[in-house]
């Protein structure tokens, strides 16, 4: 993992002298997840024991993305994280020399030392580790990924590789602001990640052998690195590549909330192996890659949500067996949208396990009317979608955003009831104080009492429809505007 520190000095500082207070080893700190979250004040007093006076003060910081807080709760989880990622009872630490200096009126004012992006890249302050193949460090987004419109029309369409009497399937998909940020390099033999999650705590780090046996053993069980394991697979089975170091820094999609934080887990992975690796792979087959890994887990999804490779373009999405076109939407006009997390439960797997039971030719009328919705019925929706999209005609969005999810429950919620009938869901969408507010509303990812869209009338009526839905209803909500 390549990080930075963030120091505050008196500018009489010479920075040159620091390069005598590093490598500075700490066999003191121990692995354990309650020892590392202080690591940044060991570093701090073992600095002032050497240096009382030149020093004012140390804290870690990552230096690669300048919309990111520099709040004091902020630098102390950058720490944690470096600290996290570490993995070894001790941290040899080589620090380069900086060419800046800091005013002591900004140090008083808390002001934080920063590089530009493009300067962060060039510079590597911090390095941990000695086994790197070389300096060369990345830093990525991926973006969470939003359907609009045509959820469970990606597998669906798939059976027609089966079943080609079978309409193809189609959706509509939008990139969203939140996603996942990280920080990657090369790594010689070694696939080692390490993640902060959305609510401020951290996975267990993974360190595995880049090792096609092992990486599948993992895949094939779940949990959070399971995605990612199967990606590592596929790109070390395909093209044969090396180790990867991975520190994904900054999270905001929310995970299990239908937003496909999954997917792009594994798509910001197969970017970073294409671009530190040189792999001249295509967003297509990113897309597939990625895909390619999430199936080997427990989760079945679809080609679908591997589309926030695309980032947050709006795309028209077709797929007809295996094969999948994706075309971008030129917006006649704004979209102002609510993302609500719901603050429900569902399970996607066993959602996924039983609309597929009715796939592709399973007899019965509950099977054809599932298979009615999610093919033809669906298909003349998001054609309407794309339509409305580009002739910017929020009021008809709206319009079959209710038909939409009116259809779904008809028609689809009775082939998983138990995960399907969503209360949550529908008590939001039919909340009296929100009438007026919004154009409509429905489902998001494999509908459930996950997460929901609300397409509202205008930026104030969304500001005050994200009031009433965090006040009245504890339900957090999310903004995206959709614009050409």
């Amino acid at each position: 993992m390549f990080t930075s520190l963030c120091f505050f000095f008196p500018a009489a500082f010479d920075l040159s002298s620091r390069a005598r207070l590093w490598p500075v080893n700490y066999p003191h700190i121990s692995t354990s997840r309650r020892n590392l979250a202080r690591f940044e004040d060991f570093v701090l007093a073992a600095t002032n024991s050497q240096h009382q006076e030149a020093w004012s003060y140390v804290t870690f910081e990552m230096l690669v993305d300048p919309e990111f807080s520099s709040g004091f709760e902020a630098k102390r989880s950058r720490g944690r994280i470096f600290c996290a990622t570490a993995r070894k009872p001790a941290c040899h630490v080589a620090i380069a020399k900086m060419e800046r200096s800091i005013t002591q009126s900004r140090v008083g004012r808390g002001m934080p030392y920063r590089l530009s992006q493009q300067e962060a890249g060039e510079k590597s302050e911090l390095t941990v580790g000695t086994n790197r193949v070389n300096n060369k460090s990345i830093v990525l987004f991926v973006p969470g990924r939003l359907c609009l419109f045509g959820e469970h029309s990606d597998w669906a369409g798939g059976h027609r590789g089966v079943n080609p009497e079978l309409t193809p399937g189609c959706c509509i998909t939008s990139g969203t602001d939140q996603g996942i940020r990280a920080r990657a390099c090369r790594h010689d033999g070694l696939f080692r990640a390490s993640s902060v999650l959305p609510d401020g705590s951290f996975a267990d780090p993974l360190e595995l052998p880049m090792n096609c046996r092992e990486l599948k053993q993992l895949a094939e069980v779940g949990g959070f690195w399971s995605y990612a394991a199967g990606t590592a697979h596929e790109l070390l089975r395909l093209h044969a590549v090396g180790g990867l170091d991975v520190d994904i820094f900054h999270m905001d999609l929310p995970i299990k909330k239908g937003l496909s934080s999954s997917a792009a887990l594994c798509v910001l992975l197969t970017k970073a192996w294409n671009q530190l690796y040189g792999l001249g792979l295509s967003l297509e087959q990113e897309m597939d890659i990625a895909y390619r890994g999430e199936i080997l887990t427990p989760s079945q999804c679809g080609r679908m949500d591997q589309v926030c490779a695309f980032g947050r373009t709006v795309c028209f999405l077709t797929f007809d067996g295996g094969k999948i076109s994706i075309e971008p939407i030129g917006l006649g006009g704004a979209f102002h949208l609510l993302i609500v997390d719901l603050n429900g439960s569902k399970d996607t797997v066993k959602i996924l396990k039983d609309l597929n039971s009715h796939f592709p030719d399973t007899p019965g009328p509950l099977s054809e009317r599932v298979r009615e919705a999610l093919g033809p019925i669906n298909a003349e929706i998001v054609k309407s979608a794309q339509q409305a999209l580009k002739d910017g005609d929020a009021p008809a969005l709206g319009a079959l955003m209710r038909h939409a999810q009116a259809v779904f429950d008809d028609f689809v919620t009775p082939g998983s009831p138990s995960e399907l009938r969503a209360p949550l869901l529908h008590r939001l969408l039919s909340f009296p104080a929100l009438t007026d507010l919004i154009y409509g509303g429905k489902g998001v990812g494999s509908q459930g009492d996950g997460t929901a869209q609300l397409l509202a009338r205008g930026t104030d009526e969304r500001h005050h429809a994200r009031t009433i839905i965090e006040q009245d209803l504890s339900m957090n909500c999310l903004e995206l505007t959709l614009h050409s």
